[in-house]
Formats: C-alpha cells, structure tokens, sequence
C-alpha cells in the first residue's frame, strides 16, 4: 500500500467535500473540508523544508489540533514517523534524536530540524508509511513501535464495528495523542466523519454539561473524579482501561446509568484488542485473533505491528504468527478477566507472587488510591513482597495490615509498606520504583 492509497483509506468519508466539523476547540473548529486543505498545505510546507520518504521524523505530541494536523501531514510526506510526547524529559529526547533524522522544534508553525540525512532509497522496502509510538516504559527503557497507518485505520474499523459510534456529539479527546490509546481516539472519529472535541477536560463535569459527548475514553482515575461530582449529561459511550478498575466504582458508575465498556489493548495491536459490548460480555475486535497459552493472551490480525527498534528493519518475535502479550488474564467463553503481567510476577519464599492481583484486592476494599506491589531482596524470603501505596483518608497502617492478614495468603502480604510517590507518567515505572525499594530511597508509611 502507498501513501496515496493510505490517505485514501483514511478518508473515506471525502474530506474535502464534507462541511461537517471535524476539529473543535477554544481556538475554532475546523470542518472536514478546511481539515483537508491545512493538512495539504502543511505537507506542502514540510516538503518545502526538505522532508521526503527516506526521513525519520520525530514528532512531539500535546493534545491540540495542530498535533493531529501535523502527523496526517507527515505520514503523506515522510516513510517514518515517530510520536513522542512534547512534555519529553531531555535526557530521554536527545535520545530519541539519535533515532531520528528530522525533529519538529515548532509544532505550532511545523517548522523542523534536520539532524542527519535520510535513509538511502535503496533500503527501503515498501512505500506505506510507517508511524511509531513509545511504549509507556512500565518495564524498563521504553521501545519503539512501529506501525504502518493502515493499522490504526483497521483498529479504528474494527471498534467501531463492535461499537458504533453515534451520529450526533462529539468524541472527546481525553488521552494523549502519542500514544496508541489517544490515537485510536482521533482514527475512530476521522473514519466515521465525526467531530473531535479539544481543550476539555475528560474528568469534569461541566465538560459533559457544556458539550453532548457520544464517546469518551477514559483511565479509572478519571471516572472515578467524575463519580464525585453531579452529572445530569452523561457521554453516551464510555470506553475504559489503562490501570486496575475497583469493581465498587464499575458497579457505581453502572447504577447511575453509565453505559460502560471497559477494554483491553496494547500499543502492539495499535490500540484495541476486545471490549466488553455489554456487562460481562467481551468480544475480540473483529480484525483481531485472540488465544490463549498457559493463561498468557497470544494475538494475531491486521493491526499487527511492524517490530520494535528501526523502522525499517524492524524486529519482532512471533510464535507461528502469534505474539505473545506477556500479559496473563482468564478467558472462559465471553468472559475476560485481566490478572497482571508475566515480567511483573515473581517468587517469594519459593511461592508465585502476582502483583496485580494483590493491587486489586486492596483497590476492591477501597483502601487506597494508589498501589503498587515490587519485590525487595531478603535473605529469609529470595524477596519479600513490599507495597508502595497511598492510603485513603483515615486509613491507617494498622487497618492496611489486617486486611492483609485476613484476605491475602502470606507469601502475598506486604512485609513492608512505603509512602506513594507522585509519578507524572501514563503509567507505573516498576523497574524505578524497585530500584528505589532496594535502595532504600522511599519514606516508610506511618
């Protein structure tokens, strides 16, 4: 497939002659029509600066409509590009930029940097362009993911087909673009001709009072800041993942009538992989191949990434076809229930330990806002399990521990708790917050 024909896929609902909205936010709203034109004329802007086919474009990533301008430009213009956050840490962007040969400085004017020439022509092996994502970095360093765009356009055909979105209200964009998640966000609404809604944010109320939101993606923290406020409008879809979801906050945003859809996916599959359509009840999205061996989830199907590392030999392992998640979860029929992560578990005391499920069980008792179960190296144990969490107001280290004795088995019950650390980051850095335990950087819960 070539760019053209990429761009033809994507718009399928004929940009340049649609006058519905297509970008709405603080600044204006831009219809499908005016989208078409400032995209073209960006690329043209990026063509005229020196970007051609055999470039790695290093794109930073906010939640503005510029950014979406940007990579639908740049995936006309350039064979790769790779999405990073603009809130990047330094040390970890000029990182990136060893990676790449032309970085975004201006993504307000799409003014770039050229760091290094391109790619010989001579190497590259098909012509659709490429666009990459960092993983969170939950387990370490993060990695490069490529894709090429027709897999984000077949994850976006595939969830709308499970979940149709609505022909009236807006798709709220509620997560960050850079990654698969806020992308699978953008795709879903350009492929159906729908309006995406900027600059409100998701956990407010007086976003859903202001605006009719048909569908909104939300992480559990979101939801739950919601659930405290009053809420006369609800969005009339809620997609639901990113982190542990408390069964009392499912079984309360449910009574007040939320029509709940909670999801599971990984940046490998380009977002989406099975969502529950209705209560108790998941399905595979229908481009999608799940199976499972020894509890660990293995997929397959058209949203399938590229590899890890270089966009144009990428690497990945495959088991007849297959990708093995890592990720272990329960599956009996239509029933999905997420147990945790095989690199996260570990042995103490010569027994299994899954952080996860201990995560949940203290999220289910509504004992503390945040958690997170690591080993500590121990003589007596091999490593002992150790919990860094932030309690509920009026929850005490004493009650902490009772419920641990009471509900957990003992190679289960944290031998040691430590004081929360706020992290600014999509997701929990285990292997840093490890290094901390054992280093005895954290300051014990008192």
């Amino acid at each position: 497939m070539t760019v053209s024909e990429s761009w033809r896929m994507l718009d399928r609902v004929g940009f340049a002659r649609n006058p519905l909205n297509a970008l709405c936010s603080r600044t204006g709203d831009l219809s499908y029509a005016q989208l078409h034109q400032v995209v073209t004329q960006r690329a043209d802007e990026f063509r005229q600066q020196g970007l051609a086919m055999n470039d790695v474009l290093l794109l930073p990533m906010a939640k503005d409509p510029s950014d979406v301008i940007n990579v639908l430009a740049a995936t006309t213009v350039t064979g790769a590009t790779l999405l990073c956050s603009a809130q990047t840490p330094q040390t970890l962007l000029t990182q990136l930029q060893t990676q790449a040969t032309v970085y975004l400085t201006d993504r307000e004017q799409g003014i770039f940097t050229r760091l290094r020439e391109g790619l010989d022509m001579a190497l590259m092996t098909e012509s659709e362009p490429r666009l990459g994502v960092l993983s969170s970095g939950s387990t370490g360093t993060p990695k490069r993911i490529w894709h090429r765009l027709s897999h984000f356009i077949h994850s976006a055909e595939g969830s709308n087909r499970l979940l149709p979105l609505s022909t009236a209200g807006f798709s709220l964009v509620s997560l960050p673009l850079h990654h698969v998640g806020g992308l699978g966000v953008v795709f879903r609404a350009l492929i159906s001709g729908r309006p995406l809604l900027f600059d409100q944010p998701a956990d407010d109320a007086k976003t859903y009072q202001q605006y009719p939101i048909a569908r909104v993606s939300l992480v559990p923290t979101q939801l739950h800041r919601l659930m405290q406020q009053s809420m006369p409008r609800k969005p009339r879809q809620v997609l639901l993942g990113g982190a542990p979801i408390p069964d009392t906050l499912i079984t309360q945003a449910r009574e007040r009538g939320w029509q709940l859809h909670r999801s599971y996916g990984l940046s490998e599959m380009a977002s989406q992989v099975m969502t529950e359509v209705s209560v108790n009840h998941w399905q595979c999205l229908p481009h999608v191949q799940c199976a499972s061996r020894g509890g660990e989830i293995l997929v397959q199907g058209d949203s399938l990434f590229l590899g890890y590392g270089d966009p144009w030999q990428p690497q990945q392992t495959l088991l007849d076809g297959w990708l093995a998640t890592g990720d272990m979860a329960e599956i009996s029929g239509s029933r999905f229930r997420f147990v945790g992560r095989r690199d996260n578990q570990f042995i103490s005391g010569g027994e299994n330990v899954c952080p996860e499920t201990i995560e949940q069980a203290f999220i289910n008792a509504g004992l503390v806002n945040h958690i997170v179960i690591v080993p500590q190296a121990d003589d007596e144990w091999g490593a002992k399990t150790v919990a860094v969490l932030d309690p509920v107001s009026g929850v005490d280290l004493e009650r902490l521990r009772d419920f641990a004795r009471q509900q957990l088995l003992p190679h289960e019950q944290p031998k040691h708790y430590y004081q929360w650390q706020a992290d600014a980051a999509l997701k929990v850095q285990r292997p840093s917050l490890i290094a901390k335990v054992n280093n005895n950087d954290l300051d014990d819960l008192t």
